[in-house]
């Protein structure tokens, strides 16, 4: 299937680009790591487990813990990996055993294939880039408010560097020699009702529906109730069940590993959720819910 090319309209890999910064960002402020040493780069270590599905925490011949990349070998009795060789000259690509003398943070619970959120920030940022092309392309839509009709195609290029130069925002003057064409004038135009108002206000519920769902696939209820779809306190109660589960699938796998470093090398790391982002929600959570519950009755 040939790739779909953006190139006339937008640049829409400049877009995609901006979102895909912009999601990743948001996802490593999901947690809140305490007692980390110093010689551990936090953002580093949020960045390799989100874009690799894990990374690998172990003490080096300096005496100093520290975290990074490499390849997982061997496989255990459930096919779980048992050795590590770090790829970084630093540490003069080490081999580490698992769980005696290193420990590997995975992303989610799948162990035996770790999971990088990668494939979804790029899923959910092309999809948000092609909504920024359409609002784009419906605002400067709106300028026309007429289709033009010319004779020859001589004059259709010198209407379309005309109509190129009103996209653009620049003045435009259109000068054409009189002629008659089946008792027509040589250029005409036809009026275009235009709805372009009403699809950009679409777009926009679009993009808050796309970022909901981002949201709700790391376990952020950021839409709590829809008023449009009638929702009820029950089915609320579902999603955010839903929603507490996938929050515990990339919480738990991080807490595992802060238990094990601290059982194998002293330390005394710790990790939890911010709180920035999820005692909001659950504010918002509660608040959604008691005015659900008060429709409900009211209704009733």
């Amino acid at each position: 299937m040939k790739k779909f090319d953006y190139s006339f309209c937008e640049p829409f890999e400049a877009y995609t680009a901006y979102h895909r910064n912009v999601l990743k960002n948001f996802i490593m402020n999901m947690f809140k790591w305490n007692g980390l040493p110093d010689s551990i780069d936090e953002r580093f270590f949020n960045d390799s487990i989100i874009m690799r599905g894990y990374c690998v925490g172990f003490k080096y011949t300096d005496g100093n813990i520290y975290v990074t990349d490499g390849a997982l070998a061997g496989v255990d009795e459930y096919y779980r990996p048992t050795t590590f060789k770090a790829a970084n000259i630093k540490f003069n690509n080490v081999t580490r055993k698992i769980d005696v003398d290193c420990v590997v943070c995975y992303n989610t619970y799948d162990y035996s294939t770790p999971y990088s959120l990668n494939p979804m920030i790029e899923i959910y940022a092309r999809r948000l880039a092609d909504l920024d092309v359409s609002v784009d392309t419906s605002i400067r839509n709106s300028r026309v408010c007429v289709i033009p009709v010319v004779e020859d195609d001589k004059d259709a290029i010198r209407t379309t560097k005309i109509l190129q130069d009103m996209y653009a925002g620049k003045p435009a003057t259109l000068s054409f020699k009189t002629k008659s064409f089946n008792g027509k004038s040589a250029f005409e135009t036809f009026p275009i009702k235009s709805r372009d108002n009403i699809v950009v206000a679409e777009l926009a519920d679009a993009r808050r529906n796309i970022l909901a769902d981002f949201y709700s696939e790391l376990g952020i209820d950021t839409l709590a109730v829809d008023k449009k779809a009638q929702t009820n306190y029950k089915e609320m109660d579902s999603n955010i069940q839903q929603i507490g589960v996938a929050k515990e699938v990339f919480l738990e796998p991080r807490q595992k590993w802060a238990k094990r470093m601290n059982e194998i090398f002293g330390t005394n790391i710790s990790v939890d959720f911010n709180p920035e982002i999820f005692k909001k929600e659950a504010e918002e959570d509660d608040q959604s819910r008691n005015e659900t519950r008060m429709d409900n009755k009211s209704e009733a």
